[in-house]
């Protein structure tokens, strides 16, 4: 059997010229959506376009903290960045789960004067995946979307000891 994953196009800079106090001074080369000038620019990095989906290896909760392009309301292919990376067991090819939680005022509460709250039981919304892990950060690629996910969106890392049902509707990932 092939290995199955995800693939996604990349999008760069392709020639870095000068690094300059933690900033790069760059040609821009070929351009995939409008840019203007102050714009950050990020050294390209080579990767394979094809990530091989892999359980966690431990629990991993985090928050969507920001996406390609500052959208505000998230769906499906939408680029996201996480406030989690490599150094808290974030790895290229995790899948998490975008999770809505809830906090409500507890019904049972008698005491006006103290306000007690009851978490309900998460919600799923959405699955990602993981493209690329740095230190303290990551970026993922939204695989599906229930509904909008708002910035700031909570999300845990799967982990499984055999491998989902969903893996057998994912083409191959080519060879090379």
């Amino acid at each position: 059997m092939e290995p199955s994953g995800w693939q996604y196009p990349k999008q760069h800079v392709k020639e870095n010229l000068k690094e300059k106090e933690q900033s790069y001074k760059a040609k821009i080369t070929d351009v995939y959506r409008t840019i203007q000038v102050g714009d950050a620019v990020m050294p390209y990095h080579a990767s394979l376009p094809c990530v091989l989906p892999m359980s966690a290896k431990s629990e991993i909760r985090c928050n969507i903290v920001s996406s390609q392009y500052q959208q505000q309301l998230i769906n499906q292919y939408s680029v996201v960045y996480l406030d989690r990376g490599f150094s808290h067991g974030v790895q290229r090819g995790n899948l998490f789960d975008i999770v809505k939680t809830h906090v409500v005022p507890d019904p049972v509460n008698k005491n006006l004067l103290v306000i007690k709250e009851t978490i309900l039981p998460e919600i799923p919304i959405g699955m990602l995946l993981i493209l690329e892990s740095g230190q303290d950060t990551s970026t993922g690629i939204v695989l599906s979307a229930k509904e909008n996910i708002p910035i700031g969106a909570f999300v845990k890392a799967l982990s499984w000891e055999d491998k989902p049902e969903i893996f057998l509707e994912l083409p191959s990932c080519p060879m090379e």
